[in-house]
């Protein structure tokens, strides 16, 4: 989730479809560099965690809870979301002189919104609640149907894992697109009725993370506790070999086939998953206090980012100062307005219950 901050205060600095163009853009800066990097990695392995963690909730409380916590976690936050945050999307990025298309918040000139809950309206970064509504939707209705749930045999387990560790090369094929349209990592779904590509490349993330829980391996261990194995080589791999190879096949020769890029783009995207798994299992293997409140208050921070974002950008736009300054004060004094509104507002509020639950206010 906060990786999400970096990631939108870094477009200004590169990206055409800005609402206000910044006087330090360059593209000797790396911002596009960074940009992608998070891009082709973060909601993919956002996708596996949402799924692994939906199906230890569906195994020890069941469908109707499930439902339940999801609907209060993600269903109230989206609907909201699309009558707060997306209106403040909007005005913080009117009276800009748009490029063709419009704004889209994430990179992509998708159309401002002009309908409203249609399919057309644009769901800018909260896109990805959308999906998770879906995902879950899904499962209960294939648990409602069947009385399924994740207790398959070791080698039927395998093998269907295997399957769907493939499906998102299929799917990023047909996005990374043609000649100089070509783009890093997938499509980004915008609006309320989302392309196929995308919503089956993410899907098959969440179903690897769903299908983990209650995976063992041959030693009886948890499944989960293989993954992240050899963190530093994955890490080490996919960032200094599969990123560059990967932007070399999608932008040296646009006329060249993508199948290359495709594939190098996916292979990133699950050696960074497995990698950034890994490393902060290391890390983070110690309850942190201050690690657990900055989780608590990334979800906040994350859902009411943007329109910020783009007001102190259209602020310091006009600064006499290098890229990576103006970088910095947007990531710093977005983030820290934020944790001082959830600190007051939301953490002991029934916003923060909603959010991630109750929270005892220390005496």
């Amino acid at each position: 989730m906060l990786l999400g901050i970096a990631l939108h205060s870094a477009l200004p600095f590169f990206s055409t479809i800005w609402p206000v163009p910044d006087s330090s853009a360059s593209t000797d800066n790396y911002f596009d560099e960074f940009v992608q990097g998070v891009h082709g990695c973060r909601m993919q392995l956002f996708f596996l965690l949402s799924g692994f963690f939906t199906a230890l909730l569906l195994h020890r409380r069941g469908l109707r809870a499930l439902l339940a916590h999801r609907s209060k976690r993600v269903g109230i936050p989206f609907l909201v979301g699309l009558v707060t945050v997306v209106p403040l999307i909007e005005l913080a990025a009117a009276g800009a002189a748009l490029p063709e298309g419009g704004f889209s918040g994430v990179g992509t000139g998708a159309p401002t919104n002009t309908e409203w809950f249609t399919p057309r309206q644009n769901l800018h970064h909260l896109w990805f609640l959308w999906f998770l509504c879906i995902y879950v939707a899904a499962i209960g209705l294939a648990h409602h149907l069947t009385s399924w749930r994740p207790r398959l045999p070791r080698a039927v387990r395998a093998a269907v894992l295997a399957g769907l560790v493939l499906v998102p090369f299929a799917m990023q094929y047909p996005m990374v697109g043609s000649g100089p349209t070509r783009t890093f990592g997938p499509t980004l779904p915008n609006h309320l009725l989302p392309e196929l590509a995308p919503l089956v490349y993410y899907a098959a993330f969440f179903a690897v993370g769903f299908l983990l829980y209650g995976a063992r391996t041959r030693g009886g261990r948890a499944g989960i506790d293989a993954v992240g194995r050899g963190w530093p080589i994955a890490l080490a791999v996919s960032l200094l070999v599969v990123f560059p190879l990967a932007r070399a096949a999608t932008w040296d020769d646009i006329e060249a086939p993508i199948l290359p890029a495709a594939v190098l783009q996916t292979l990133y995207a699950w050696g960074m998953v497995v990698g950034l798994i890994g490393l902060f299992r290391w890390a983070l293997r110690r309850e942190r206090r201050g690690v657990r409140y900055l989780a608590d208050a990334s979800y906040w921070i994350y859902l009411m980012h943007l329109p910020l974002v783009i007001a102190f950008h259209r602020a310091i736009h006009t600064w006499d100062a290098p890229a990576s300054v103006k970088f910095t004060t947007l990531c710093v004094s977005v983030t820290a307005v934020l944790l001082v509104t959830y600190q007051w507002g939301v953490r002991y509020t029934v916003i923060g219950r909603v959010l991630h639950g109750a929270r005892t206010r220390p005496a």
